[in-house]
């Protein structure tokens, strides 16, 4: 009977071992895993400011809280930046001068505007700075483009026939130079300047080295009676060459 309890006895110690063991072997894994997520969790954590660029790289990224302040700051700090410009502006304005980095503006004949700088609109209220037209001085940088000036007007009937004649009939070297006052800025005034420098207050007007010698009825007369050619030659006082066309033989 003694033997039989004994065996008994050690039957529940074995049974009993393997289930200790058993719980331990659980208990044991229990603890692993969460010790796993825990560690996980500190990861993300650490690199929860963290991003991944497109090759792997981590690159620190700010907050959301710190993303809106550095934008409210910013937008703070913008209007003072833009008042700071704007008075640097107006001092500049001040020293230079509105209207002088306007454009000049030339004559549509090729000469030079006499308005001398002229700013874009040409109103006082503007502050531009605008010089008044000298027609003597605009007569003196005409008379160097040529030896040979022409006033005309694009709309005068004896303008183009003169301009024809001496296109067709003559060669000229250097060549005439011809000033429309109809374009011309200060077509009027240059034209009552003529008048007062050469004595002839119509167009077309041939000035040459200075001095008019008519306009295209006289020159059309000259070149009928087969004198202007001649004429030409001796008004230039070598001042520049001039060439008539050969006709075309009836043969």
């Amino acid at each position: 009977m003694g033997v039989t309890v004994n065996k008994r006895n050690l039957r529940v110690l074995s049974i009993t071992s393997l289930l200790l063991l058993l719980v331990f072997f659980v208990v044991q894994n229990a603890n692993s895993v969460s010790l796993g997520e825990s560690s996980s969790l500190a990861n993300a954590n650490s690199n929860g400011d963290q991003t991944l660029t497109s090759a792997g790289t981590s690159i620190n990224k700010e907050s959301k809280e710190e993303a809106v302040s550095e934008k409210q700051k910013g937008k703070e700090k913008q209007p003072e930046g833009d008042s700071v410009v704007d008075a640097e502006i107006g001092k500049i304005k001040q020293e230079v001068g509105i209207g002088k980095l306007d454009n000049l503006e030339t004559g549509s004949s090729g000469s030079i505007s006499g308005g001398g700088v002229v700013g874009k609109g040409g109103l006082a209220s503007e502050h531009i700075q605008q010089k008044e037209f000298d027609p003597a001085k605009e007569y003196a940088m005409i008379s160097d483009f040529s030896p040979i000036i022409i006033f005309s007007k694009t709309n005068c009937p004896y303008s183009r026939a003169l301009k024809e004649l001496l296109d067709k009939e003559y060669s000229f070297t250097p060549t005439y130079s011809v000033i429309e006052l109809d374009k011309h800025k200060n077509g009027v005034e240059l034209q009552k300047y003529v008048e007062q420098k050469t004595g002839r207050a119509t167009v077309p007007n041939v000035i040459i080295n200075g001095k008019s010698r008519g306009g295209g009825e006289d020159l059309r007369s000259l070149h009928n009676e087969g004198k202007l050619l001649s004429s030409l030659k001796h008004w230039s006082q070598g001042t520049f060459t001039v060439l008539q066309h050969d006709r075309p033989s009836n043969n």
